[in-house]
């Protein structure tokens, strides 16, 4: 048995069920496979290539037969060019047209055709006569085709089609506008892009004015402002586009015409600056880039790499041959290993970065006992290779940390055991030890944490937390910040580890170690080996409970937890251990755990390659104590054959010294165990997170006399945190409830089918009265164009969902896709899954227009039904999700722990034989019901749609990645027809109570708290890994929060407000004191509030104890659920005498949030930026004596509960306290270099200068590890020195750009910011205080600014 589960499963899954678990539209980056060269593969080949490394989207130059072939079924996105000018030219004949898509287009329904190309750079005047009639007939013939919906008509344009000025960029205008604005115009009317083949390179070699840098998207000296809109360019791809996109609006209709590059690229040899170094930058660089589009035009751009493959045979210069990104051998061009992998991670989010620390749950320690092992950069480049992200060493070895200088892999770093008595004893020492290996090498290398001592045992445990103590110290004397110090301890520091809620600590120095990581923020690092207590008691340990095979349920009598699989048992049981310690903030790192393949007793490949590939799916789950993601690192990389000890010591490895996966797999073909640690790292991050936040819908039916108004039903959606729901027909009042609600919504057409089958005009006037005066205030994702047709109406189906998609079309309105609802008997032969097939030929028609329309097929899907017909074969547990049954496929191997995943992939089965795999399927139904039947239980109604709540982020073994599912239903309905368990499938009674409630308690059902906290989650601050991956992905994100006041007479009701917030993307607003029409307004929305306790609230707050501040909190918090409050801000600049109060204050209601079960929400303050004495140079910072004689007692408070210092800081009153003591460009974010050096930091700007120092007075202050949030700054439009809207605008501007990056010395650590102020306010004291505004009273805006995180 070879390990080709463990070695090699992981890079297919990154690719597949990673990318296939995100909507196609964040698909951004395509590659350009061009043919021209010697030696390439074939066409089959690069299409698993394609597909191998997660590339999502192609272009090819011609109607090539065998690549079209090839890409059938592949649900690769298709740039499909008609060919040379010569073949231009033939479709300029209306007839050639038609036949080039009959030939290659209509043949190819199961080719995801997304753009016909006519002509690649073929705009001169000499093509006028011929390139917009051969769009207009290819446009016909698509019409004719009914295809002109899904595949847009357009052409590619070179930069010399702009006139010879395109700088700046808001000066682009056509060069030949007589051949050029036809063709926008025709591409306006269309509803098609432009597209674009843009290349800096040659720019820059035919320019001696371009830096390099410049080019490639490097930090440079080069800033280009344009005068004309006052944006700025950092890049010169940007320029480029925006100059395009300049052309293009000038062209009457041109602003609806978006700009897609269609090629960019860097050489890699044979001229100017072309070099694999610069080829790897430019294109690593553009496909992080493309998440954040231009500054004319923010927001994800689509864009194709230019190219492949190095084409030996293309024409032209020397360069034109070397722009690929893989040999013809399929290799990686060389310094460009491991690019692929990332690809594939960079289309998942649409942009190429890597995942954030934290975020990664899997890595892989590197020991070095053995005399056969390769040298430490070969290491290195195989874990990058691999995708492998982080990595434990046991010493700091110079050589493998020189190795991993700028990787960005995240290491565990080890303090040998033998010398922790020197650096418990000697402070000195410990300074040495920071000295000689952390200091060295940070930034550059990603040091995560510092593992004191590894599975310490006996009198030496004593010296434990005084290393500790003192390697903490020496970072922060050394400045060193975000590294954090732990211990690395075997589970026998716990005793009695069953069941695991009683682990305790064996001896009193684990309490304080936990103490210790407690009050750093620090995980306890804690190796986790089920092998070892599998083999220790086999008699009352099963094999498949050690390795997370299925057939072991262990229930904790003292929790109601149920285990599995030993290793959440073991880690449970610390984490009870820490709980008991008081030390219940502690994560939980598992810095070792493994399998040995040989060696002894149960050690063998299959064995270790089970438990290997299981865990690290595992990780992404958590424990039944912890859910969530657990950071683990699988123990080891390599076989080393010089460990001492028993000979399993040995054989832990994934690799044999040569590099090659265990039993001889290869990495090239099969990508071995670290690229299954890909997935873990990439999809295992996304997956972990409450997935249902996205993929669970609710079904609302109506059948019955007693049920809430439409109205209530949604506000009951929203309060659930349901964000999708199915209706059954256009019932107008719940469709004008939802508008504005963000409810994405299936609409079915009722019992309109045969009507909407009898002409196209007919589904025009029902989509003109159904859904244009909805759309798109009411979020509608699908048309369900009938719903479980049987019969003679199942011939009306595919002619009714033609009509329904060409008028959607026809309205603008394509994003809306239409499909139909089966049940699950359109499947002949669904055992095994396998060889499910459509029972009847429309089936295999609809499932191919799908496939052409890139709609999805809905399904109702019923275990219960199944379960209910066939008790006998049929497990109820098997039926509910519950563990107990395994079914294995003989066809093809997969194994089925659950009916529903074998009825979804008998469906899939049957997709793909009828020609249409690339179809996804929308779960449009399924439930369980809890009276009227056999097996009908309230049990088993929550047990199953539990079951279906967790498993959704999942899949199928056939298809694993996330899945869309609609529960059935939202309510009893006590009219329904048939049999009596139809009535009875509702989560909610009419009245609103959850009708599955726990049967002994009454509580919230576990059903309705996982749908609350699909919700819900993404507001608490211990689900930061949801924020951050959530954040990445939405598009129309601000990366500001704002801050809301109140003083003005005329301002907006607070309804409105809350809808302007909503519109221009902000996610978090700051309030100075709890409003209740503002808290209203903004419950349910998802906007998170950091709400003031005002100054005039201390004496009570501070005085009364925790009974005034319960109070406070039961009026303020607990009166508004649905508000997801951030912080509560205890006084704002609070100053004089009342500065005493600010911690008893804090501190009672600290703790009344904790006794409400509301410790999620941090308490702070926020200071003035008057409370710093030192700015400048910031590692002087230093709070006034004054402001020490508070903020010595509020900075340990914040530091004990983890909480941030919020501070309002205005660069603006720096310089207009003193505007000849500072050049005002520091100030507005415009200095074009270094202001001020300090040290080895260089500041440009005010702002950075000013956190900066207030870091490091805190840190004086003993709070090295509080964060700071800036919770004011802004620029004032009038009223003093230096206030005008301009200097205001670019402020703003340059303040929303710049703050994702972080400061100087927290580089990319996005500093939290909240401009002040949403309006100006006219009750405030005159002057500058009222002009802070973004927005007048009126609502319009001050200046025009965007909010998006990417500018």
């Amino acid at each position: 048995m070879s390990m080709q589960g463990v070695a090699p499963v992981l890079a297919a899954a990154l690719a597949i069920a990673a990318f296939a678990s995100f909507p196609s539209g964040v698909r951004s980056i395509g590659v350009c496979y061009g043919m021209n060269g010697d030696g390439l593969p074939s066409r089959s080949d690069v299409v698993q290539l394609y597909k191998s490394n997660g590339i999502g989207a192609m272009r090819i130059y011609s109607a090539d037969r065998e690549a079209l072939d090839a890409l059938r079924g592949s649900g690769i996105d298709l740039a499909l060019d008609v060919g040379n000018r010569n073949d231009v030219s033939r479709l300029a004949d209306a007839s050639s047209a038609a036949s080039w898509v009959n030939d290659n287009v209509k043949n190819y329904p199961d080719v995801k055709i997304k753009y016909i190309v006519v002509g690649n750079e073929l705009t001169g005047t000499g093509d006028a006569a011929t390139i917009l009639p051969a769009m207009q007939n290819v446009q016909a013939a698509l019409a004719s085709a009914g295809l002109a919906g899904s595949i847009k008509v357009t052409t590619a344009i070179k930069m010399d089609t702009l006139g010879p000025v395109s700088s700046p960029p808001s000066v682009g205008v056509f060069r030949n506008p007589s051949v050029m604005e036809p063709i926008v115009r025709f591409l306006a009317g269309n509803g098609a892009p432009l597209l674009a083949n843009v290349y800096p390179y040659f720019a820059y070699r035919d320019s001696q004015d371009i830096d390099l840098n410049y080019a490639l998207f490097q930090q440079s000296s080069t800033t280009v402002s344009d005068p004309n809109n006052g944006l700025s360019y950092t890049n010169l791809f940007d320029a480029m586009v925006d100059a395009v996109r300049a052309a293009v609006e000038k062209v009457s209709g041109g602003s609806n015409v978006d700009v897609v590059v269609s090629e960019s690229g860097w050489p890699s040899a044979d001229g100017k600056g072309a070099t694999v170094e610069n080829a790897r930058v430019y294109n690593q660089n553009l496909i992080k880039h493309v998440g954040q589009g231009t500054p004319k035009k923010p927001g994800q751009m689509e864009v194709y790499v230019f190219a492949m493959f190095n084409e030996n045979r293309k024409d032209g210069d020397a360069t034109e041959k070397k722009f690929g990104l893989f040999n013809p051998d399929k290799t990686p061009m060389a310094n460009m290993r491991g690019f692929a992998l990332v690809f594939a991670a960079a289309l998942l989010l649409g942009v190429f970065i890597s995942i954030p620390v934290g975020v990664q749950s899997v890595g892989v320690c590197y020991g070095m006992i053995g005399n056969d092992l390769p040298s430490k950069r070969d290491v290195v480049q195989l874990y990058k290779s691999n995708g492998i992200t982080d990595m434990h060493i046991y010493l700091p070895d110079v050589e493998a940390m020189d190795a991993l200088r700028g990787t960005g892999i995240g290491l565990i770093v080890g303090v040998a055991n033998d010398i922790l008595i020197d650096l418990a004893a000697n402070p000195a020492s410990a300074a040495s030890w920071v000295d000689a290996n952390v200091k060295p090498f940070v930034p550059a290398v990603n040091i995560k944490y510092i593992a004191v001592g590894n599975e310490i045992a006996g009198e030496p445990t004593q010296n434990i937390l005084p290393a500790m103590q003192n390697i903490n110290a020496a970072l922060a004397a050394a400045s060193i910040r975000g590294v954090k110090v732990s211990t690395a301890v075997k589970l026998d520091v716990v005793t009695n580890t069953f069941p695991p809620s009683a682990g305790v600590f064996a001896e009193p120095y684990m309490t304080a170690v936990a103490k210790l990581l407690a009050s750093t923020g620090a995980p306890l690092l804690a190796n986790i080996y089920p092998y070892f207590a599998y083999i220790g008691n086999k008699k009352d340990i099963s094999l498949n409970y050690a390795t997370f095979q299925t057939g072991t349920t262990v229930p904790d009598p003292n929790n109601g937890l149920v285990y599995t699989n030993l290793f959440d048992a073991m880690v449970d049981s610390v984490y009870a251990a820490l709980d008991k310690a008081g030390t219940a903030g502690v994560s939980v790192v598992v810095s070792e755990s493994g399998w040995p393949s040989a060696g002894g007793d149960s050690a063998t490949i299959d064995n270790a390659r089970t438990y290997v590939q299981n865990l690290i799916e595992h990780a992404k789950k958590g424990t039944p104590k912890r859910p969530g993601v657990i950071e683990t690192y699988v123990f080891a990389m390599f076989n080393e054959n010089e460990k001492p000890g028993e000979a399993t010591e040995k054989n832990f490895g994934a690799f044999y010294p040569n590099k090659t996966a265990l039993a001889g797999t290869t990495m090239a073909r099969r990508q071995g165990v670290a690229s299954m640690l890909t997935i873990a790292l990439i999809i295992g991050a996304f997956a972990s997170a409450p997935t249902t936040v996205q993929s669970i819908g609710v079904c609302y039916g109506v059948l019955g006399n007693n049920l809430p108004s439409r109205s209530e039903v949604v506000q009951l959606y929203k309060s659930k945190g349901i964000n999708g729901m199915r209706i059954y027909y256009p019932d107008k009042e719940a469709l004008n409830a939802l508008r504005n609600s963000g409810i994405g919504l299936i609409l079915d057409v009722g019992d309109a089918l045969s009507y909407l089958a009898g002409s196209s005009s007919n589904a025009a006037a029902w989509v003109r009265d159904n859904v244009k005066p909805y759309y798109p205030a009411v979020n509608i994702k699908y048309i369900a164009v009938g719903n479980e047709v049987e019969g003679g109406a199942t011939q009306s189906i595919l002619p009714a969902i033609r009509n329904v998609k060409s008028a959607l079309d026809a309205s603008g309105l394509g994003a809306i896709k239409a499909s139909t609802a089966v049940k699950s008997d359109v499947i002949s032969n669904s055992y095994p899954p396998s060889a499910g097939d459509f029972r009847d030929a429309y089936m295999k028609d609809i499932a191919r227009y799908l496939a052409s329309t890139g709609a999805p097929l809905l399904a109702n899907v019923y275990p219960y039904f199944a379960y209910r017909g066939n008790p006998r074969d049929i497990s109820l547990n098997y039926a509910t999700f519950r563990p107990g049954t395994t079914v294995r496929d003989p066809n093809n191997g997969l194994t089925y722990t659950n009916l529903f995943d074998a009825m979804m992939d008998a469906v899939y089965a049957a997709l793909e034989k009828a020609g249409a795999g690339n179809v996804p399927i929308v779960v449009s139904e399924s439930g369980w019901p809890s009276a009227g039947g056999f097996g009908a239980s309230v049990d088993n109604a929550r047990a199953y749609n539990q079951g279906l709540i967790d498993h959704v982020g999942r899949g199928t073994p056939k298809r694993p990645g996330q899945l869309e599912a609609y529960i059935f239903a939202m309510f009893n309905e006590n009219q329904k027809n048939g049999d009596p368990t139809e009535r009875n499938f509702g989560l909610f009674y009419p009245n609103k109570s959850p009708a599955l409630q726990e049967a002994t308690t009454g509580q919230m059902s576990q059903v309705e708290s996982s749908l609350r906290m699909a919700s819900s989650a993404a507001s608490m601050l211990d689900m930061a890994l949801l924020l951050a991956v959530f954040a990445s992905i939405l598009a129309g994100t601000a990366a500001v929060g704002v801050c809301w006041g109140m003083s003005g007479d005329n301002l907006p009701p607070a309804s409105k407000v809350t809808e302007m917030l909503r519109e221009n993307g902000f996610t978090v607003v700051r309030l100075y004191a709890p409003d209740s029409a503002a808290l209203a307004a903004l419950g349910g929305t998802g906007i998170r509030v950091v709400v003031g306790a005002p100054n005039y609230d201390l004496p009570a707050l501070a005085h009364g104890g925790t009974a005034a501040a319960a109070a406070w909190i039961r009026e303020n918090i607990q009166a508004y659920p649905t508000v997801l409050f951030r912080f509560v801000v205890v006084g704002n600049e609070v100053a004089g005498a009342d500065t005493q109060l600010l911690v008893p204050a804090m501190e009672n209601v600290h703790a009344a949030l904790a006794a409400a079960g509301l410790g999620h929400i941090k308490v702070t303050t926020s200071i003035s930026q008057a409370t710093i004495g030192v700015h400048i140079p910031p590692s002087a910072g230093e709070f006034t004596d004054e402001a020490k004689s508070f903020m010595s007692y509020v900075i340990p408070f914040l530091e004990r509960t983890h909480a941030p210092l919020l501070a309002n800081l205005y660069p603006y009153f720096i310089y207009s306290y003193n505007p000849g003591g500072m050049d005002i460009s520091f100030a507005l974010f415009t200095a074009s270099g270094t202001v001020v050096q300090d040290g080895e930091y260089g500041y440009q700007n005010q702002f950075d200068a000013t956190v900066d120092a207030l870091y490091t007075a805190v840190a004086k202050l003993g709070g090295e590890n509080v964060r700071v949030v800036v919770s004011e700054t802004g620029w004032p439009t009038a009223g003093g020195v230096g206030a005008s809207v301009e200097n205001a605008r670019t402020f703003n501007q340059n303040l929303v750009r710049h703050v994702r990056n972080g400061t100087p010395r927290r580089p990319w650590k996005k500093t939290e910011t909240y401009v002040f102020a949403m309006f100006n306010e006219n009750l405030k004291e005159a002057g500058v205080e009222q002009n802070w505004g973004l927005f007048y009273p009126s609502t319009d805006r001050v200046y025009p600014i965007s909010f998006h995180a990417r500018i």
